[in-house]
């Protein structure tokens, strides 16, 4: 398979996954329920794009700087949306407490 083809392929799929969430960030907007919102899988994203997009600076892939640039804005932006439709030590407490 052409390795150009491949990285187009895979930049849509990685896309699309930081995309599907919007939806549920759109209802937690809405609702101001962040209950069923897994907060710390979204730090986690925006930590790993964040050096995944330094990576491709370093190695100057186009698709890894664009795919994970976008992961990091998008997964910012839902944590940033669960800072202000919760009480963040409340749900803290739930996370470590159970």
């Amino acid at each position: 398979m052409n390795p150009n083809i491949f990285s187009s392929i895979a930049l849509v799929c990685t896309i699309t996954l930081f995309t599907i969430p919007y939806w549920d960030l759109k209802e937690i907007y809405r609702t101001k329920e962040t209950d069923k919102f897994p907060y710390l899988l979204f730090v986690n994203f925006a930590i790993q794009c964040y050096f995944w997009a330094w990576y491709g600076i370093l190695i100057s892939s186009t698709s890894v700087i664009l795919c994970n640039s976008y992961g990091l804005v998008t997964n910012t932006a839902f944590i940033i949306v669960f800072i202000l439709c919760t009480n963040l030590e409340e749900n803290y407490k739930k996370a470590i407490i159970g």
